[in-house]
């Protein structure tokens, strides 16, 4: 989260997962649930494919994406 925080001091809206259970705006616009659609078709062929134009609804007011998953060895 240090990166996050960083980037939100220097006036970018970041956007991490942890945004999408815990920013209002994430959780009205159900981001978890566009997010399992999307990696359901991409994973497992099941549902409709997810565009560009949809991953834009889900990123809209964000300006930085960051890693999900930041792994240490």
């Amino acid at each position: 989260m240090t990166m996050y925080t960083a980037l939100n001091k220097l006036g970018y809206k970041s956007y991490h997962m942890l945004a999408a259970v815990t920013e209002p705006r994430s959780v009205q616009d159900r981001h978890l649930v566009c997010w399992r659609e999307a990696l359901n078709y991409k994973v497992h062929g099941v549902g409709q494919p997810y565009t560009g134009a949809d991953i834009d609804k889900i990123l809209q007011y964000h300006s930085v994406i960051l890693p999900i998953f930041l792994l240490r060895g």
